[in-house]
C-alpha cells in the first residue's frame, strides 16, 4: 500500500534544472533508495510524504544512498541513481534557475574516502514552508535533518527507527524558494542505540545546519530453529534445546517438507543447512572455523559464535 498521494504531482525538473544536480544524480556510487522501502505499512510517515507534499511545501523529494568503505554495501533492492529515475519531468540542464540557493561562504568539508555509507536526501522546497518572509522555518530544517538521518538507519538495518534525541545548529538561513541536499552518516552504533550526524546543504557547499541524532531501532520477532536428526536428537533429552522453547518439535523427512511445517522459507532454510553442512562432507578436512562467518578469535580451541544476543 503506497502512503503517497496520487493526486499530488512532484516538480522533478526543479532537481533537473540544477547541474550539481545532475551530476550528483549521474555518480555510479550513488544508488535510489526505492520509495516501498522508504514507506512502510508499519511506519508510514505520512507527515513527510503526504502532508508536506504540495506545490509550495515540499515540491519533490528523492532520497539516496552513497555506500562507504567502512561498512559492507548498502542492501539489495536499490536502483542506481541517474536522470532516468526522475521520470518525463524533467528540463535541459542548467547552471542556474529561480531554486538555486545565494550564498556561498561557508563551505562545507568533503567526506573522506573511509566514511561510512551516507544516506542523502534532495528535497526541493517552496515558499509555503516560511519560517519569516522568504526564509525558511527552523522547524523545516530539524524535519529535513531528523528524516535524512532516520531514512538511512532504516534502510541500512531493514528495520523502522524512533527519534531519541535531536540536536541542531543553525548556520545560516535558508532563502525558499530552493533545493537543497541533506546529508546523514552513522557515527556509533550500540545495539539498538544508534547515533548519527547530519547536515543541511545547498548542493554547491554552503551549509545551512548541522545536526546530531540518537535513535533507536524497533524490536525485531525473530525465530531460531535448531535442526538435527533423529538420533542426535535423541541424545539431547531431556534437555536444554527441549526446556528452551515454547513450540512443538516438528520432524520431517526432507528440509523442505520441514520448512513447511515451520511456516518459513523452505529455499532459504535449504541454504541455510547446506551451508553447514558443506564442510562436514567425507572429503574435506573438518574446520569449524567454517560453520559460521562469525569466529571467535583469541581463544584456544578456536569456537564460534553459536549463539549471540539479539537486539
Amino acid at each position: 500500500m503506497s502512503h503517497l498521494d496520487p493526486s499530488k504531482m512532484e516538480h522533478m525538473e526543479d532537481f533537473t534544472s540544477l547541474d550539481w544536480c545532475n551530476t550528483l544524480l549521474s555518480d555510479p556510487s550513488i544508488t535510489e533508495i526505492p520509495r516501498r522501502l522508504q514507506i512502510r505499512d508499519s511506519a508510514p510517515n505520512t507527515f513527510f510524504t503526504k502532508t508536506l507534499i504540495t506545490d509550495d511545501g515540499v515540491r519533490a523529494f528523492l532520497a539516496l544512498c552513497r555506500s562507504g568503505r567502512g561498512r559492507p554495501g548498502s542492501p539489495t533492492n536499490t536502483n542506481t541513481a541517474g536522470i532516468e529515475l526522475l521520470g518525463a519531468e524533467t528540463s535541459p540542464t542548467s547552471s542556474s534557475g529561480t531554486m538555486a540557493s545565494h550564498d556561498h561562504s561557508t563551505k562545507a568539508p568533503q567526506p573522506s574516502l573511509d566514511d561510512g555509507p551516507e544516506s542523502l536526501l534532495l528535497v526541493s522546497l517552496g515558499a509555503g514552508l516560511d519560517g519569516g518572509l522568504a526564509r525558511l522555518h527552523g522547524g523545516v530544517t530539524a524535519t529535513l535533518l531528523d528524516q535524512v538521518m532516520g531514512t538511512l538507519i532504516s534502510y541500512m538495518h531493514e528495520n523502522v527507527c524512533a527519534t531519541a534525541e535531536l540536536t541542531v545548529k543553525y548556520k545560516r538561513m535558508v532563502r525558499t524558494p530552493c533545493v537543497l541536499l541533506c546529508r546523514g552518516r552513522i557515527a556509533v552504533e550500540k545495539g539498538r542505540w544508534i547515533e548519527t550526524i547530519g547536515s543541511v546543504e545547498d548542493g554547491n557547499g554552503t551549509v545551512f545546519a548541522e545536526g546530531t541524532g540518537s535513535f533507536v531501532k524497533s524490536k525485531v520477532e525473530k525465530l531460531d530453529f535448531f535442526i538435527t536428526d533423529d538420533t542426535v536428537m535423541k541424545r539431547f533429552r531431556p534437555g536444554r534445546v527441549y526446556d528452551t522453547t515454547d513450540y512443538e518439535l516438528e520432524k520431517a523427512d526432507t528440509i523442505h517438507d520441514l520448512a513447511v511445517r515451520l511456516g518459513t522459507d523452505a529455499d532459504a532454510l535449504e541454504t541455510a543447512v547446506k551451508e553447514f553442512n558443506d564442510p562436514c562432507d567425507s572429503v574435506t578436512a573438518f574446520d569449524l572455523m567454517k560453520l559460521d562467518v562469525k569466529a571467535t578469535h583469541g581463544l584456544y580451541p578456536n569456537k564460534t559464535n553459536w549463539a549471540r544476543q539479539e537486539f
